[in-house]
């Protein structure tokens, strides 16, 4: 993805809307989130203000669409790394439960990308060397993957 610095706060958004889908592990993906856009912008801290905004995430006031909306025009491959991204957030406690599936092809939708773009991303259990394969991939290492 160019230029993430000044989409950071949409960034934020979004993977805290993918944190924020499956209820009760919020809490773990909030600091996979931190951890991530931290990545993202090359430093150790993330900005005070990006820290505090994911840390007051409310998922009522998350309107996925509007966050969407600055990448649409984006090349496939910005998007689709994006998608990836947003599935690690979900990946992080372990498993990518039906909900965050559908999250992941709203987003899809949302960037209007064809379902064949992201649908190895959301691939049930069968396909799960697959997905093993993708985590292997992540920069900001999956915390259920410790070992």
């Amino acid at each position: 993805m160019a230029s993430v610095a000044p989409r950071i706060s949409l960034l934020a958004d979004i993977f805290m809307g993918a944190a924020s889908v499956e209820a009760g592990t919020q809490e773990d993906k909030q600091a996979y989130v931190s951890r991530l856009l931290a990545d993202l912008l090359c430093t150790e801290r993330l900005p005070p203000a990006v820290e505090l905004q994911v840390a007051q995430f409310d998922p009522a006031c998350f309107d996925l669409g509007a966050c969407a909306q600055d990448f649409e025009r984006d090349p496939p491959m910005s998007k689709r790394r994006l998608l990836e991204l947003a599935v690690y957030v979900t990946l992080a406690d372990g498993q990518l439960e039906p909900e965050e599936s559908r999250f992941i092809r709203d987003l899809g939708e949302a960037l209007r990308m064809a379902p064949g773009e992201y649908a190895d991303l959301i691939a049930e259990e069968s396909e799960l060397r697959s997905r093993e394969s993708f985590i292997e991939l992540a920069r900001v290492p999956i915390p259920y993957r410790k070992g």
